[in-house]
């Protein structure tokens, strides 16, 4: 479908997105209100993140066959639908237990807004336009990251913690009602797929079973767990270990966060002139020797937060043009499963994020020596993984165009 078709598309979606994204970090804030309003301790608050996390995944899968049978638009307005009504039930109950199992729901409602919103985005944009708008999303991501907890904070020490749960069920409606109105279907009937189980399996076992899909995948989710893990240890690091002031933690912490959203700005321009493939080359080689660089200066100026800080900025800025590149490669690779192809890279992003924050948490020892190792062995993994896909595509185009000419 031409974007013309679907001109609110963008918008739409990056609601949407925005959305599903705030309501985890709006949340955090509150947790030391609701450990007191439920009488729990601080573990057990953990599980509002947990069992949304557990949604997400149980769901996700499911959703992308769905989808490449009954269309986008009908799974995301499912999907949407019950995130929102999930998302009412978290403001009306008063049992934590409850709460909890709400959170379940929501969880399964937003893991369409990932899988089959990003089959919808690859269906109405090409390789090149998608990759230019995943930049500006990108950027209001880096947004969100930065504005969520602050907001949370402010609405939680103004109306409580039930008002940040009423802010994201009043956004959640008002995207089912975008969907509904200002959104058109982007996966034509006759493109669309008989729905069966075996159909389904078949789906993920195709995808699977592709060095260009999964490997691309994995590599892609590996730079992007990179980023979680370092800043999900940084606080224990830079004010623990090193003793810097919270006030401080802010600079070091938000210098990276503006690295990533200026370059997202930038992704569209860096793409068009370099071109897809050589960005994705280049940032997968240039990861792992800036986190080499890191570790280095970890291990002979340990105390170095500044260093560590500009390392970390200039990689991130590299990872967050990358993740405007690799997407588009992933997403062509079977177009004809792209609804299938957008949930198996949700759940991977997922699976792969937490267990690598895991592995960075089992090595952990507070100081900036162990995460930067940890990263740079996973950053070491992506690029094999990454260069093993392209050569083996290298050798496949290379055979298409000896076959082409012994045919002339």
């Amino acid at each position: 479908m031409s974007p013309r078709n679907n001109p609110w598309a963008f918008s739409v979606l990056t609601l949407c997105w925005v959305t599903a994204l705030m309501e985890t970090d709006i949340y955090v804030p509150c947790f030391p209100d609701m450990v007191i309003y439920f009488g729990i301790t601080e573990a057990q608050v953990q599980n509002i993140i947990s069992f949304n996390f557990l949604g997400f995944c149980l769901a996700c899968l499911a959703y992308g066959p769905l989808s490449d049978s009954w269309g986008r638009k009908n799974i995301l307005m499912f999907g949407n639908t019950i995130f929102a009504l999930a998302g009412i039930g978290c403001v009306l109950t008063d049992s934590f237990t409850t709460l909890c199992a709400w959170r379940f729901i929501q969880g399964i409602g937003a893991a369409t807004v990932f899988s089959v919103g990003a089959a919808a985005f690859f269906d109405i944009y090409d390789e090149m336009e998608a990759a230019k708008k995943i930049g500006i999303i990108n950027f209001l991501i880096a947004g969100v990251m930065a504005g969520a907890p602050l907001v949370g904070t402010w609405m939680n020490s103004t109306w409580g913690w039930y008002s940040t749960f009423l802010l994201i069920a009043i956004q959640s409606v008002t995207c089912v009602l975008a969907l509904a109105f200002l959104f058109k279907e982007s996966l034509p009937i006759e493109k669309r797929k008989p729905l069966s189980l075996s159909g389904a399996f078949k789906d993920y076992f195709t995808l699977m079973t592709s060095s260009k899909y999964m490997f691309n995948t994995i590599a892609a989710c590996i730079l992007i767990s990179c980023l979680v893990a370092y800043t999900a240890s940084l606080s224990l690091i830079f004010i623990n270990y090193l003793g810097i002031s919270t006030a401080a933690y802010g600079f070091y912490q938000g210098a990276v966060l503006v690295a990533f959203a200026i370059a997202s700005l930038l992704t569209g321009r860096v793409i068009e002139k370099f071109g897809i493939r050589k960005v994705c080359t280049f940032s997968t080689l240039y990861t792992p020797i800036g986190l080499g660089i890191l570790y280095a200066i970890s291990v002979y100026w340990p105390d170095a937060a500044l260093a560590f800080t500009i390392v970390m900025a200039i990689t991130t800025a590299i990872y967050s043009v990358s993740m405007g590149a690799f997407a588009p490669i992933v997403m062509s690779t079977f177009p004809e499963i792209r609804g299938a192809a957008g949930s198996l890279m949700s759940a991977l992003r997922m699976l792969l994020t937490s267990g690598f924050v895991g592995i960075c948490a089992w090595r952990f020892d507070g100081t900036m020596q162990s995460l930067a190792q940890t990263l740079l062995i996973g950053t070491i993994i992506g690029a094999v993984l990454y260069f093993y896909a392209y050569w083996q595509e290298s050798g496949a185009s290379a055979e298409e165009k000896a076959d082409a000419k012994e045919v002339a």
